[in-house]
C-alpha cells in the first residue's frame, strides 16, 4: 500500500465518512424531523461510540506510521497505546455530554455505577489497567525478547532423567520477542514460531526474564570419560572457548567441574555469546569440544 493510500485510508476516509453520516442525522433529527426527539440523544450517543471507535482506531494507525517512520517500532507502538488511551478518554466525555450527565450527578452516581462497572467487567477493566500500567513502567518494549513465567512457579526441575548429573532448570513459560502491546494483551513471536497473546493482567503479575538482542549468557555442559588428564581437559576447554567464533569476551568465560564420578568428568562452560538464542553457540563449541577432546585422549 502506497503512502497516499494510506494517509486515504487511515485519515481523510474517517473523517469523510464522520461528516456524511452527522450530516444525515442532523438532517433526520432537525430539518425532516423524521426521527422523534426522545430518541435523539440515544441515537447521537450510538453514532458517537461508533464514528469515534473508528476515528480513535485510524488515527492511532496513522500515528503509529508517522512515529515508526521517525523513531522506529518501539516509540511507535508505545505512541500507539497511549493515543488509544487518551481517544478513548475523549470518546466517554463526549458520551456523557451528549447524555447530559453533569460532573455533580457524576461524582453522585460514580461509587455505585464503578462498582456495577467494576463487577461486571473486572477481567477487561483489569486489563485495560494492566495495560496502562505496562506501558508506563516499560519494563520492556517492542522488540525485547523476553522469557514469560508465573512467579509463582519460577523454575522446576526437568520431569525426565536429566544427563551427566545435570541440575539444569525448566522455565514453564514463553520466550520470545515482544510484536505489540495493547490495551488488552502482549503479542509474543515465540521463539518455535507461533504468535501467543498474553492478557495484561496475567503478564503483570508474572515474573520476566529480559534477554539482550546481541549476546547473552550461554552454559554448555559436557562429559569426558575418565582416564584424562585433568589439567590437560581444563587447558584443552579454555583454548576451545578463545578461538569459538560465537564467544563475545573469551575472557570472562567460567569453566567449572560439576561433578566427577568414577567414570567420567562433567564440567560446564559459561560464556557471553552473540546472537538471541542458545542453541547455536552451544551447538558450536560441543562440536568444537569434540573434536579437541578426542585429540587429547589419543
Amino acid at each position: 500500500m502506497s503512502g497516499k493510500e494510506s494517509y486515504w485510508r487511515f485519515l481523510v476516509a474517517p473523517i469523510l465518512i464522520a461528516a456524511v453520516v452527522l450530516s444525515l442525522v442532523y438532517v433526520s433529527v432537525s430539518v425532516l424531523k423524521i426521527v422523534p426527539l426522545k430518541y435523539t440523544e440515544a441515537l447521537y450517543v450510538v453514532i458517537t461510540l461508533i464514528l469515534g471507535y473508528y476515528l480513535v482506531a485510524a488515527f492511532s494507525s496513522l500515528f503509529e506510521r508517522v512515529v515508526n517512520s521517525l523513531y522506529g517500532p518501539k516509540k511507535a507502538s508505545v505512541a500507539r497505546t497511549t493515543l488509544k488511551y487518551v481517544g478513548y478518554i475523549i470518546l466517554a466525555f463526549a458520551v456523557l455530554k451528549i447524555v447530559g450527565v453533569s460532573g455533580v450527578a457524576l461524582l453522585a452516581g460514580g461509587t455505585f455505577g464503578g462498582l456495577v462497572i467494576g463487577l461486571a467487567g473486572q477481567q477487561v477493566l483489569s486489563n485495560v489497567l494492566a495495560g496502562l500500567l505496562l506501558l508506563l513502567s516499560r519494563p520492556f518494549e517492542v522488540g525485547d525478547r523476553i522469557t514469560v513465567t508465573e512467579w509463582q512457579y519460577g523454575a522446576i526441575l526437568p520431569s525426565y532423567p536429566p544427563k551427566y548429573f545435570s541440575d539444569d532448570l525448566l522455565y514453564p513459560g514463553f520466550t520470545g520477542v515482544i510484536k505489540d502491546i495493547s490495551l488488552n494483551y502482549t503479542l509474543i513471536r515465540t521463539d518455535q514460531g507461533p504468535l501467543v497473546k498474553i492478557p495484561n493482567n496475567i503478564l503483570i503479575q508474572a515474573a520476566f526474564i529480559v534477554h539482550g538482542i546481541d549476546k547473552r549468557w550461554v552454559r554448555t555442559r559436557y562429559e569426558v570419560v575418565k582416564p584424562v588428564d585433568i589439567d590437560q581437559l581444563l587447558e584443552a576447554v579454555r583454548e576451545v572457548v578463545r578461538k569459538n567464533e560465537w564467544v563475545v569476551d573469551p575472557e570472562s568465560a567460567r569453566i567449572t567441574i560439576q561433578n566427577i564420578t568414577s567414570t567420567s568428568i562433567v564440567l560446564a562452560i559459561d560464556a557471553l555469546c552473540k546472537g538471541e538464542l542458545e542453541d547455536p553457540p552451544r551447538s558450536s563449541l560441543l562440536y568444537d569440544l569434540e573434536r579437541t577432546i578426542n585429540v587429547i585422549k589419543h
